[in-house]
């Protein structure tokens, strides 16, 4: 088959996953398999869309094909540790995080999630390294500042946290659990005045 169809294919799925019909994305993107079965972005879809579904077998069979084919794909490795969070393997969650990372060092998600298993297990100091690093990567990215602030938070550093909370509300006025964080910590430091 050739690029211009299978990239019909992965275009028809990309659609209806923004549809969130991951049924039919699943159709679409193994049916596009079927006809081309080299082509990494086409199993990334699949795992997607099974992902979602809360398919998490079939999401890792998908998603482990795909880096099979292009071990640098980033995003493939990023999905896994997803899966690997889900099912309770945290271990095994950072090390494909990790692989992520090695491949896009710039890849924020990636230290997101990382920072969150670090909070999970009150390494707060380690979720604030992972935090920080989002931060640099992607100074204007709202949810690296939030998860900053709640490690900072969670380590009782409370001036940093509403530093990080106010920079949060100040890329996105409408992220409520950094308001209703930054209003408790304000509440705090004035009653310990």
């Amino acid at each position: 088959m050739g690029g211009k169809q299978s990239a019909l294919y992965l275009n028809l799925g990309n659609l209806y996953q923004e549809l969130d019909d991951y049924n039919s994305a699943v159709t679409i993107f193994a049916k596009g398999i079927e006809n081309r079965n080299n082509f990494t972005a086409l199993y990334i879809g699949l795992g997607e869309s099974y992902l979602k579904l809360e398919n998490y077998i079939e999401a890792e069979k998908a998603l482990k094909e795909a880096v099979s084919i292009n071990e640098n794909s980033y995003y493939g490795y990023y999905l896994l540790g997803n899966i690997e969070k889900e099912k309770g393997n945290h271990n095994q969650a950072f090390n494909y995080y990790e692989q992520s990372l090695k491949y896009n060092p710039d890849y924020v998600k990636a230290y997101l999630a990382e920072g969150q298993l670090h909070l999970e297990r009150e390494k707060y100091q380690s979720a604030i390294s992972s935090f920080s690093i989002a931060v640099e990567k992607n100074p204007d990215y709202a949810e690296s500042h939030y998860y900053l602030g709640r490690a900072y938070y969670k380590a009782d550093m409370l001036k940093a946290a509403a530093a990080e909370f106010r920079k949060t509300m100040h890329i996105n006025d409408r992220f409520p659990e950094a308001k209703n964080l930054l209003e408790k910590i304000e509440k705090d430091l004035n009653n310990n005045k």
